[in-house]
């Protein structure tokens, strides 16, 4: 079983304060306040001092929860440790905001906005980003996440709970047509989304199938099943990001 360290750091900032332009409550809800953010060309700066700490515990399930979704970590081939990065679209900016607070201790940088022309559809479209530093938390991370490369899910899944499935819902969940919610988990082996399916149906008693994943060969996605609905609700919504909640259909 992996234990990953977080003695990297001394202070970590909390959520549970009012910033100069959101509100955020760690574990509870997640309100805006307004915006009061600085373009400076393709940067945003944002004020991220605060008064009391993360627990370790919640970091690692956030980092976790996330590297099952839209998080990855980069290695180079001569890199003594790892980097996290993680990238939303401009419309996802609250939730973007939630991640960047609870690890912007971690970077030497703002966050940066991107923008880019779709060439299939000519249409101008932005996104959100940030590295963190390279550090032996993330090689650890890398280590549990990673072979050859390649980006799987864990072997040891101690870390997915109900904060880090929270994550990973408000980046790759959908509220399905009839009821029941997606989670899209194409890139991973099927093997892979299979594994995690069962631990969602051993470990909290989800009803769960694994569909094919539409214009993946090969690919799998979870669907959870509209008669587990309000138990997965239950179970994420005091971590859920107000600006999330349609993706679980609330």
């Amino acid at each position: 079983m992996y234990t990953v360290g977080l003695d990297i750091f001394n202070y970590i900032p909390s959520l549970n304060s009012i910033e100069g332009n959101y509100l955020l409550i760690f574990g509870v809800i997640s309100v805006p306040v307004r915006e009061r953010s600085i373009k400076l060309g393709n940067i945003r700066s944002i004020s991220s001092a605060s008064s009391s700490k993360f627990t370790e515990m919640e970091i690692k399930q956030v980092i976790f929860g996330s590297l099952l979704g839209d998080g990855s970590l980069e290695l180079g081939s001569r890199a003594k440790n790892a980097r996290f990065g993680f990238i939303q679209s401009l419309a996802q900016e609250p939730y973007f905001l939630m991640v960047w607070e609870i690890l912007s201790h971690f970077t030497s940088s703002n966050y940066r906005v991107h923008d880019y022309l779709d060439g299939r559809t000519g249409k101008k479209y932005s996104s959100l980003h940030f590295k963190t530093k390279a550090l032996p938390l993330f090689t650890e991370f890398w280590s549990m996440f990673y072979v050859n490369g390649k980006k799987v899910v864990p072997v040891d899944l101690t870390l997915f709970t109900p904060l880090a499935l929270a994550h990973l819902l408000m980046q790759d969940g959908s509220f399905g047509t009839v009821g029941g919610i997606y989670i899209c988990t194409d890139a991973f082996l099927p093997e892979d989304t299979i594994r995690l399916a069962n631990e969602l149906s051993s470990r909290y008693g989800l009803s769960c199938s694994t569909p094919k994943a539409p214009g993946k060969k090969g690919g799998k996605r979870i669907y959870i099943l509209t008669r587990s609905r309000a138990k997965l609700q239950e179970l994420v919504l005091p971590y859920m990001h107000p600006s999330m909640l349609y993706r679980i259909g609330l």
